[in-house]
């Protein structure tokens, strides 16, 4: 009679539990979703639709896109761009995670830009375009916050009698964010024209010279508006002028008299940028606003400023 053997139970094989082990530390390192609202960079290389001048639906990749010419071999094509300027973010679903809000300038090759303000959220982890609407043509964006889940929009715009070059009428938008669209909450209210007189107790710091042309993070150059006087810091000097409107010039036609300054001697790069900007500003001769920004014409462009105060 053969020998028995005494039957043993086993646990899972030792390639099973490899098998186990490696999907457990796989997992571990898995990525969390992200979460919080949309970033710098998701917003600028992404989809958004509703863009009329594009067709539809364009996808931004560093900030831009641009179709083909309308004609081969033609100048004039497409174009959308991310405004720049600080990102605003807020819960405008409701869902207790914050949104960023933009605004996208396009055009098709002629004199008109128009702004489309777009919704970005996050749906599975991803950023995604969540409503798009057009703001208008040649609409200068003074300030856009979220309250209370509303999207309240502070505009300069074409009134009645102004022509499409030249806005001058204040308005402001109030929005709220429903299934796939921007909706009024209540219908814009038009505040008043543009004038010196909305500077008056605001706050800036310089951004750029020109458009592309960046101002040095420092020194820090700031100016500040009183009812008729602007001043700040230049970079190293502390300056003041008086500034008044040219009501006969057009809408945001500025005056400014001559230009004080105390005398310190600073660095020469601190001098440097202390000279470029007041001698663009002695040649100021308006102020409008983009994103949020304001801006200073002079002959040969556009300073930019953010603002810091109140």
């Amino acid at each position: 009679m053969s020998p028995s053997h005494p039957v043993t139970r086993t646990g899972p094989s030792l390639v099973v539990l490899a098998m186990l082990s490696a999907a457990s530390a796989c997992a571990g390192q898995q990525r969390p979703q992200a979460e919080g609202a949309p970033t710098e960079d998701e917003v600028a290389n992404l989809s958004y639709r509703g863009i009329e001048e594009a067709g539809g639906d364009v996808t931004l990749q560093g900030g831009s896109w641009e179709g083909a010419p309308y004609v081969e071999g033609g100048a004039s094509r497409p174009r959308v761009t991310l405004a720049p300027g600080p990102l605003r973010t807020g819960d405008l679903d409701g869902d207790g995670t914050d949104e960023t809000v933009v605004l996208l300038s396009s055009s098709s090759g002629g004199s008109g830009v128009r702004s489309s303000v777009a919704v970005v959220g996050r749906r599975h982890g991803k950023p995604e375009n969540l409503a798009t609407r057009l703001l208008g043509d040649r609409v200068q964006l003074r300030s856009m916050r979220i309250d209370g889940g509303k999207l309240s929009i502070d505009v300069v715009r074409a009134g009645p009698d102004d022509p499409a070059c030249c806005p001058g009428e204040l308005a402001t938008y109030s929005w709220r964010l429903a299934i796939e669209r921007l909706e009024d909450d209540r219908p814009p209210t038009v505040t008043g024209r543009l004038s010196a007189a909305v500077l008056a107790g605001t706050e800036w710091v310089l951004r750029s010279f020109a458009y592309g042309d960046e101002a040095p993070a420092a020194p820090v150059v700031t100016l500040a508006f009183t009812e008729a006087q602007l001043g700040g810091k230049a970079g190293c000097n502390g300056y003041f002028a008086a500034f008044a409107d040219l009501p006969d010039a057009g809408a945001g036609a500025l005056k400014l008299g001559p230009i004080g300054a105390t005398q310190m001697m600073c660095p020469d790069g601190a001098m440097a940028v202390e000279d470029r900007y007041l001698r663009q500003l002695g040649s100021v001769s308006g102020f409008g606003f983009m994103n949020g920004r304001l801006m200073l014409s002079y002959p040969d462009g556009v300073m930019l400023f953010d603002r810091t105060g109140p």
